[in-house]
C-alpha cells in the first residue's frame, strides 16, 4: 500500500522551463545512487536534443521536499514513458536511496489511481529487486555484464582464466606493435561525427540499421558539460586515422559503457576488447570500483569478465479500459517473441 505520508504529484512543464526544477534535482542528487540517465543534466540535454511535444515532472514528496523525481514523456494513447527513449539503457526515477522500497511501491499505487489520461506507465533497466516492488506489471528481462574492478590492473588480469589472459594480452601486444595509441578526444565534434559514421558503417556490414545513433545523438552528448555524468569520448589512433570511437559516461564510482563506433577494416587488431581493456586499466588507476558494460550478452563482455546482471523494462498498466488494452498488446507481443 502507498504511505499516506508519500504522495505522487504530476507537474505539466514546457521543455524550456525544465531549468525550474534544476535545484531540487541536483539536490537529490545528492543523496541518490543515481545512473547517469536520471541526472538533471542528461534529460536537460535530451530535452534538446529530441524535443518532445509534452512532458511533465514526477514528483513524490514526503514531508517538505521530494524523496523521488522523474521526467515523463507523453505519447499518444495514454502511453506515458520515463523519458530517454530511445538512447538511455535506465529510465526510472531518481531517488532517495534510503526510501526506495517506500517509493517505488508506491508509484506502482499511483499508477492504479488511474491519473488523468494514463493508460501506462513504462520504465528500463531496473534491477530484479525493484521490479519486485512493482507488484503485477508486465515485464521484459536483459541481460547486462557489469564487472567489479580490483586495486591493480594486473589482480584483474590474475581473475580471468589461464587461456582468456594469454588472449586479453596478446591483443594488447598486437595493437602495440602495430604501433595503435588510446586517446581522449580533444575536437569533441569530429569524434562524434567519426563515431556516427564508424558505427553505421560497422552496421552495414553486418546487414543492421541502427537507427538511434544519429545527429540527435551527438546532439545530446555535445551537450553534456559537466560531471554529472561526466561524459568521455576516446579515440583509438593506427597510422594517423581513427579506427575506433567509443563513448563512457562516468558517475561516482563507475564507469558507463555507452557505445562504440569501429571500422570494420581493423577488426583483426580487434580495436573493440583493445579499447576496453585500456580503460578498464584507466579505470581502476583512478580507483574506480565498478565498469558497467551495459545491455546485451555479447562474448566480448564476458572474457572481459563481466557478470551478468538481469534488468528489466517494466509497464505498469492503469485500470481502465485502455490500460487494459495496453496490457493485452504487451501480452500477445511477449508470447509472439517466445514462439520464435
Amino acid at each position: 500500500m502507498q504511505s499516506s505520508a508519500l504522495r505522487f504529484e504530476l507537474v505539466p512543464v514546457e521543455p524550456h522551463a525544465l531549468q525550474s526544477f534544476e535545484d531540487e534535482w541536483r539536490a537529490l542528487e545528492a543523496r541518490a545512487d543515481p545512473e547517469p540517465f536520471v541526472t538533471f543534466d542528461w534529460l536537460a540535454a535530451w530535452v534538446n536534443a529530441y524535443a518532445p511535444t509534452r512532458i511533465s515532472v514526477l514528483r513524490a514528496l514526503e514531508g517538505d521536499g521530494p524523496v523521488a523525481l522523474g521526467l515523463i514523456e507523453h505519447a499518444t494513447g495514454g502511453r506515458w514513458y520515463f523519458a530517454g527513449r530511445p538512447v538511455s539503457t535506465y529510465r526510472g526515477l531518481l531517488y532517495d536511496a534510503d526510501r526506495s522500497s517506500a517509493i517505488w511501491s508506491g508509484l506502482a499505487s499511483w499508477v492504479q489511481t488511474a491519473p488523468s489520461g494514463c493508460a501506462a506507465l513504462s520504465a528500463e533497466g531496473l534491477s530484479a529487486d525493484i521490479a519486485a516492488l512493482l507488484g503485477r506489471s508486465n515485464r521484459q528481462p536483459t541481460i547486462f555484464r557489469v564487472l567489479a574492478l580490483p586495486d591493480s590492473f594486473e589482480a584483474y588480469l590474475a581473475q580471468r582464466s589461464s587461456s582468456t589472459r594469454q588472449t586479453l594480452r596478446r591483443k594488447l601486444r598486437g595493437f602495440e606493435r602495430a604501433g595503435g595509441a588510446l586517446v581522449e578526444a580533444v575536437d569533441l565534434p569530429a569524434a562524434l561525427e567519426t563515431f556516427v559514421r564508424l558505427h553505421a558503417e560497422r552496421a552495414a556490414s553486418k546487414g543492421e540499421q541502427h537507427a538511434m545513433i544519429d545527429e540527435r545523438l551527438t546532439r545530446l552528448l555535445g551537450l553534456l558539460r559537466g560531471d554529472s555524468p561526466w561524459r568521455r569520448v576516446w579515440e583509438l589512433e593506427l597510422d594517423g586515422r581513427t579506427i575506433a570511437v567509443s563513448i563512457h559516461l562516468e558517475l561516482g564510482d563507475t564507469v558507463h559503457f555507452y557505445n562504440t563506433g569501429m571500422d570494420v577494416s581493423a577488426e583483426r587488431l580487434s580495436p573493440g576488447i583493445v579499447l576496453e581493456l585500456d580503460l578498464i586499466r584507466d579505470a581502476i588507476e583512478r580507483g574506480l570500483k565498478r565498469f558497467d558494460l551495459g545491455p546485451g550478452d555479447a562474448s566480448y563482455k564476458a572474457q572481459l569478465g563481466g557478470e551478468q546482471v538481469e534488468r528489466y523494462l517494466v509497464t505498469l498498466a492503469a485500470p481502465t479500459l485502455r490500460g487494459r488494452t495496453v496490457q493485452l498488446a504487451l501480452a500477445a507481443r511477449m508470447r509472439l517473441r517466445g514462439r520464435r
